[in-house]
């Protein structure tokens, strides 16, 4: 497992990520709020990790920082991040 740090700079009330390492779960791994944003650390196995972030409790935003951008296959699309 390695430690990745997700950060979200944009305006919200709340932040949660989701991904395929938590399957999609939209509320289990919520973002503390900090100077920058918001950010969380998660340790992750290598590879990719599709993901995106779930604010307020309604909304599906993609990391306007990740590298690569990938289709979900049912016409939405997620960031990806790869763990070396």
């Amino acid at each position: 497992m390695r430690p990745v740090v997700f950060h979200y700079e944009g305006l919200a009330r709340s932040v949660c990520i989701m991904g395929d390492f938590n399957q999609w779960n939209t509320d289990t791994h919520c973002m503390q709020r900090d100077k920058q944003g918001w950010s969380i650390r998660l340790l992750l196995p290598p590879g990719p990790a599709h993901y995106a972030f779930f604010l307020d409790g309604k909304r599906w935003e993609l990391d306007p920082k990740a590298l690569f951008v990938e289709s979900d296959g049912f016409g939405k699309y997620n960031s990806v991040v790869m763990i070396e």
